[in-house]
């Protein structure tokens, strides 16, 4: 990766990223886990690529043919269309915060992450379900997320509390997930505390 990545990414975020709302925001899998995080919060955001801002050559450096970089995860998390988002909350970057290092989780697997996610509940309250309701309530979320273009869709998660949204305590959850067809990047922010 050269060394001029990251600036021309930052510029790329910075100019061409914008929320979208979405309808997903009320999906049943986002409100049962805020059920279960009582005392924090769980929040969907989703960023587009502007139509027409940028050429291919854009494109390809924030959704490339291989595997997105980590690198990229901690420049989207710094963007200015996210921090304009976490303003709704009264929340800020801790720069020094944002992670590093993300764990690529193959998209095949998401719907399980998201399930044991909401069977492990939170600080006070766990899911009552049985695991295949979980994991069936995960699979309908990813299938609404991105339909089965699994092989499109690159997935990271991080435990960092990366912004002042975040309690700090071993519930803290970033998943984000690019899907590079649809040109869409998909930010699930769970937290919690005792």
């Amino acid at each position: 990766m050269s060394p001029n990545y990251t600036p021309d990414i930052k510029h790329l975020t910075d100019t061409a990223l914008v929320e979208k709302d979405t309808a997903l925001r009320f999906s049943f899998l986002l409100s049962t886990l805020r059920r279960y995080m009582q005392n924090g919060g769980v929040e969907l955001l989703s960023f587009e690529l502007r139509n027409g801002t940028h050429n291919d050559d854009h494109c390809r450096m924030l959704f490339p043919p291989e595997t997105v970089s980590t690198r990229t995860c901690r420049t989207i998390l710094q963007s200015a269309a996210v921090r304009a988002a976490l303003r709704r909350w009264n929340a800020v970057i801790e720069t020094s915060s944002v992670p590093e290092g993300w764990s690529y989780l193959p998209s095949y697997r998401l719907d399980g992450f998201l399930a044991q996610l909401l069977k492990r509940g939170g600080a006070h309250d766990k899911f009552q379900g049985t695991g295949k309701e979980a994991k069936h309530m995960a699979a309908e979320f990813c299938e609404i997320l991105f339909q089965e273009r699994y092989e499109q869709v690159d997935v990271f998660v991080s435990g960092a509390a990366w912004s002042s949204w975040f309690k700090g305590i071993a519930w803290d959850t970033t998943v984000m997930i690019f899907d590079k067809t649809e040109r869409m990047i998909w930010l699930l922010m769970v937290t919690d505390t005792d």
